[in-house]
């Protein structure tokens, strides 16, 4: 009885250490799972992290790009504005300087007219003064002519 008791203990001990063991195993081949389950969450976060900076990069390149292009466009908006600007002065100098030589040739031709007329004027006069002269000599009785022909003393004196 005692041999069957301790073999029996024997037994269930056996059977309790296959337990243990085979529990151990399997708990070591979860605790092998869990692992192998964690680096595959790790490389995943790994990745996503990876595939999230790349994102952000793109965007981020994106975005210096389209405010470059924005700057760009603005750069040429104001050299475009600048370069009209800067005809539209060159053409007001032009116009100014046009009506200016404009004016200018008015009043020379105005000055001009008025000299012309200054001029008849005094041909006119001395048309009218040689028609006096001729007159008055055709008139003057031949006493007068020799007297206009000597002139008086004061006249003379006036010569002199």
């Amino acid at each position: 009885i005692k041999i069957k008791k301790e073999k029996g203990i024997e037994e269930e001990r056996k059977l309790i250490e296959e337990t243990e063991h085979t529990y151990k195993d399997k708990l070591d081949k979860a605790e092998q799972e869990k692992l192998s389950q964690l680096e595959k969450i790790n490389t995943l976060k790994e990745k996503r992290i990876t595939e999230e900076n790349e994102a952000r990069r793109k965007l981020d390149k994106i975005h210096k790009n389209k405010i470059a292009e924005v700057e760009r466009d603005r750069s040429n908006r104001l050299e475009e504005a600048r370069k009209i600007i800067e005809k539209k002065l060159k053409e007001e100098e032009k116009n100014r300087r046009l009506k200016e030589e404009q004016e200018r040739k008015e009043k020379a031709d105005e000055t001009r007219k008025i000299q012309i007329e200054e001029v008849n004027k005094a041909k006119e006069i001395e048309k009218e003064n040689l028609k006096k002269i001729e007159e008055r000599m055709f008139n003057k009785p031949p006493e007068e002519e020799r007297i206009s022909n000597n002139p008086s003393e004061e006249e003379k004196k006036d010569n002199n």
